[in-house]
Formats: structure tokens, C-alpha cells, sequence
């Protein structure tokens, strides 16, 4: 997919700044100007974001993953 090009690593641990830039990149690159339709699901615990414009439908699905018992907080 074209639109989504972006020259960052495809796995690494960054700071929250370097995420937020990524997806601020690839976001900017699918919609370019458009005014982009954005929808909120509630799906049990899970939240999924729906954004669609310029031909372009991206989903951004978070759920809080469950605590390892004995894992360190």
C-alpha cells in the first residue's frame, strides 16, 4: 500500500513521542487535506477508533492487555 510508506523501524521499544510521530506520518500521508470521518466504538473493554477519507479506511483498535500474575508493576 502506497499511501503508507513510512521509513521507521516496523518493530522497536521508542518513546510515546516517537509514536505519536509515526502515527501523526502515516495518518497526515492517508488523508492528506481531507476532513476525515472519525467514529468511537465501545466494544466490551475495547475501544475502536474508525477514521475514513480520500479513499482511505484506518482502524485503531486498543485494548488494555490483561496483568501477568507475578509480573512487576
Amino acid at each position: 500500500m502506497s499511501k503508507t510508506k513510512s521509513n521507521r523501524p516496523l518493530m522497536a521499544n521508542v518513546p510515546s513521542a516517537v509514536v505519536k510521530e509515526t502515527m501523526n506520518d502515516a495518518l497526515s500521508s492517508m488523508f492528506k487535506e481531507s476532513n476525515v470521518h472519525c467514529e468511537k466504538h465501545k466494544v466490551g473493554n475495547d475501544l475502536v477508533i474508525v477514521m475514513m477519507a480520500n479513499g482511505v479506511c484506518a482502524t485503531l483498535h486498543i485494548q488494555e492487555l490483561p496483568k501477568r500474575k507475578g509480573a512487576a508493576s
